[in-house]
């Protein structure tokens, strides 16, 4: 009987790592582009970001006036 205890812990045990191995895995291998595009006050903002080449780009339309920016900078998701 305390030999099949054993087993189970064991066997739990390594069922619960591997869940964490491949949680740990899928959230560093996350892909972080992504792409907005929202309205403030009379601003149509398109926001991209590449993590390939870490670059923000920033496409602002306001009656027929187009603002393109672009800023090489490390991502963060603090806003």
């Amino acid at each position: 009987m305390k030999i099949l205890k054993n087993n189970i812990r064991i066997v739990l045990f390594l069922i619960i790592s591997i869940i964490i191995l491949i949680a740990f895995i899928m959230f560093i291998n996350r892909e972080t582009n992504y792409s907005l595009e929202y309205d403030f006050n009379e601003f149509h903002i398109k926001e991209i970001y590449d993590k390939d080449r870490d670059l923000y780009t920033f496409n602002i339309n306001k009656d027929n006036y187009n603002y393109d920016i672009n800023i090489n900078h490390k991502y963060t998701n603090k806003r």
